[in-house]
């Protein structure tokens, strides 16, 4: 742990013989020249908004998926660590100004922080053992997928907020797989364009060019929440 990082702690050591950490309520990831082509970010660098967590801090600024935080408090972000530091220094209670990205234009959201809530155990339901076969051929992406229905999602404990398709199958060599996307997982969106069935899951795929980035917005059960991730389609050329 760097010096500065305990010397800041001190005080509320010596005060409350507790540390008290500011909190928002967001998922986060790089932006890595990868994401940023496909999803045409101006930022280089900062901390991609993955999930927002309801009834935080984050939720009620109207933080979204896909923000870019680019600056906290007039500090430049350039990675999701970067915002994670900042805003664990900062005393709950305070309120946070984050520079953000969103559709082209910057955009200050003032967030007031809260304390740090206590990590829950999450319960981590084994594989599910009765997938139907996949209603779709392997894409390009190397997954196979299936409509997500009420049964399934209940075994499964996906809330009923989400909408998408349920991976069925990862192919173990393909581009999917590469970028960690995992059986079980929920795609909702592919580039930006919801998924909510089969059929909406070909249409996407059909407009995806070869050799470029596909970013799916999928929802990951353990630990709950959605995630950003790009998988590069392979050049049928090379």
């Amino acid at each position: 742990m760097p010096i500065s990082q305990v010397v800041a702690v001190l005080p509320q050591l010596r005060e409350h013989g507790t540390v008290a950490r500011g909190y928002i309520g967001v998922s986060l990831t790089d932006v890595t020249p990868t994401l940023r082509r496909a999803l045409r970010l101006a930022p280089h660098e900062g901390a991609l908004v993955e999930d927002v967590t309801p009834d935080t801090p984050a939720a009620r600024a109207g933080l979204r998926p896909y923000d870019v935080v680019v600056a906290a408090d007039g500090q430049a972000i350039r990675s999701n660590q970067d915002l994670t530091r900042h805003v664990s220094s900062r005393q709950p209670g305070t309120l946070a100004s984050l520079e953000v990205w969103r559709d082209g234009e910057l955009r200050r959201i003032f967030v007031k922080l809260r304390d740090r809530p206590l990590p829950r155990s999450v319960s981590r339901t084994s594989i599910d053992p009765d997938l139907r076969p996949a209603t779709q051929p392997q894409s390009p992406l190397g997954i196979r997928v299936r409509e997500l229905d009420q049964a399934t999602a209940s075994r499964l404990n996906i809330p009923d907020t989400v909408r998408g398709v349920l991976i069925a199958d990862v192919d173990p060599t393909g581009p999917a797989r590469l970028a960690q996307v995992r059986t079980n997982q929920v795609i909702m969106e592919i580039n930006r364009q919801r998924v909510g069935t089969v059929q909406e899951y070909g249409a996407a795929l059909g407009s995806l060019p070869s050799g470029q980035a596909a970013v799916l917005l999928l929802f990951d059960r353990t630990p709950p929440g959605s995630r950003v991730l790009a998988v590069v389609t392979p050049d049928p050329e090379r």
